[in-house]
């Protein structure tokens, strides 16, 4: 029954969180960049098909290029490439709601958590390694034991021996599935 945005919805990882998202919520934003929004109509295409007869009735796809929206939704997945935060507290609503944030550099102000207490903030786009916490790269200012997820990506496949990557192009869910067998593994 939720509403769902997508913040930077045209982007390769933007669109991969839009299908996940789109069978588990009632409604769905893709926001993009302000004036370019017809470069999210073939996501809202491809949405449109895949659940098409396998969803809620009432189920909706909006487009919007205006940040306002963000206050009817309950869930957010940020994913733009934005160098200075897009998303700030004003722009919220007062309602129950959990942001996951996996851009690098953030998309969500550092004064969300301390001013929306009724926001749940989840920075993604960084993994922790459990079975080496002291791990660190030279010049990657994360904490010993992390990594950035593209980093993570392409140690997962160099763990499993694969001579592929999946760093350039569209990314599909089979990648995605792949590489969820991985980490588990």
């Amino acid at each position: 029954e939720a509403t769902a945005a997508v913040l930077g919805a045209a982007g390769n990882i933007g669109q991969i969180m839009a299908q996940l998202l789109a069978p588990q919520v009632k409604k769905l934003w893709l926001i993009g960049r302000p004036g370019r929004l017809a470069q999210l109509e073939p996501l809202k295409a491809l949405l449109s098909s895949q659940i098409n007869g396998h969803h809620h009735k009432d189920f909706s796809i909006q487009l919007s290029d205006n940040p306002e929206v963000l206050r009817e939704v309950e869930l957010l997945v940020t994913a733009s490439n934005a160098v200075e935060p897009l998303v700030q507290p004003d722009m919220l609503g007062r309602h129950p709601m959990v942001i996951c944030d996996i851009s690098v550099p953030g998309d969500v102000a550092e004064t969300v958590p301390q001013l929306r207490p009724n926001v749940q903030l989840i920075r993604g786009g960084i993994i922790a390694l459990p079975q080496n916490p002291d791990f660190f790269i030279p010049g990657i200012q994360l904490p010993d034991g992390q990594l950035f997820a593209c980093m993570a990506e392409t140690l997962l496949l160099g763990l499993e021996g694969q001579q592929t990557h999946f760093s350039m192009g569209d990314i599909r869910m089979e990648q995605l599935q792949y590489l969820t067998k991985l980490a588990s593994k």
